[in-house]
């Protein structure tokens, strides 16, 4: 079954306009310690009552316990089986298992607290894709002066790292999950088209030639092999040219083939 998973990744290349909630299990270490008995009421208390970056530390040093480790590991399991089967989870409806988190397509869950154990609603999302090795969780809404909050997340990425996107690849992905939900795919595609062909040319801002990866910097080809460089201040033509964009290239062919996707699949449906 799928809630023994630690890690699962459907086989959905993408979801456009259906919810995808996240349900995260709220301080799944210490109330997995307390429901495997690893630690008894007045623990709990102490450990519930301490700063969450504090409490994580002393959980990792125990957690060098196998015991310890495991009683965290079956306790969470335990929980999400409670969710499963409280809620008759089919595997369809499963987007993807982050060990404590569980994204689910569609439905609101009914039942998501089993003793101890609450499962907080923690996001929604309106789309999904998968971009290379990456997983986008994408929602917005429209706020009264027009302006647009987004609620976007990168699996694959550190989030300390996000905000050096925001101007280059994160934006341009934001704006088509927006545009897939509202405009003509047609439209979206062609915009898409457009960045596209800029970016082969290179004539887009230097942030979007940052790669879109975990790594997250601009990568150089030289005689004696590649290199990277965190920040690029003057971008000139010289070194512009040596730029390898092989990584972003690869996330623009398959932003690019699930628009197109789309797009076939609006003209064959009937009128």
């Amino acid at each position: 079954m799928l809630y023994n998973q630690i890690i699962f990744k459907s086989a959905y290349p993408y979801v456009i306009n259906n919810f995808i909630r996240e349900y995260d299990l709220s301080a799944a270490n210490i109330n997995a310690l307390y429901s495997e008995g690893i630690i008894n009421i007045d623990e709990y208390n102490k450990f519930m009552d301490m700063p969450k970056h504090i409490r994580e530390v002393k959980i990792g040093i125990m957690s060098r316990d196998k015991a310890v480790y495991n009683a965290i590991k079956n306790g969470i399991i335990k929980a999400k089986k409670e969710l499963f089967l409280a809620n008759n989870i089919q595997d369809h409806e499963v987007v993807s298992i982050k060990n404590d988190a569980v994204f689910v397509l569609g439905r609101k869950l009914q039942y998501t607290q089993f003793g101890n154990y609450n499962f907080k609603l923690k996001n929604e999302y309106t789309v999904f894709m998968k971009l290379q090795d990456l997983e986008i969780y994408y929602g917005d809404s429209i706020l009264p002066d027009g302006s647009v909050d987004v609620n976007v997340d990168i699996k694959g990425i550190d989030d300390s790292k996000i905000p050096l996107h925001e101007n280059g690849m994160l934006g341009l992905i934001c704006e088509i999950c927006f545009m897939l939900q509202r405009y003509d795919p047609k439209e979206t595609l062609e915009v898409l088209m457009d960045f596209y062909r800029k970016f082969l040319l290179k004539e887009l801002h230097i942030d979007y030639y940052r790669e879109f990866n975990s790594r997250s910097g601009y990568i150089f080809m030289a005689p004696v092999g590649a290199y990277s460089l965190d920040y690029i201040h003057n971008p000139n033509q010289h070194l512009m040219s040596k730029l390898d964009i092989n990584r972003n290239n690869l996330i623009f062919r398959d932003l690019i083939h699930i628009v197109s996707n789309i797009y076939k699949s609006s003209v064959a449906q009937p009128r």
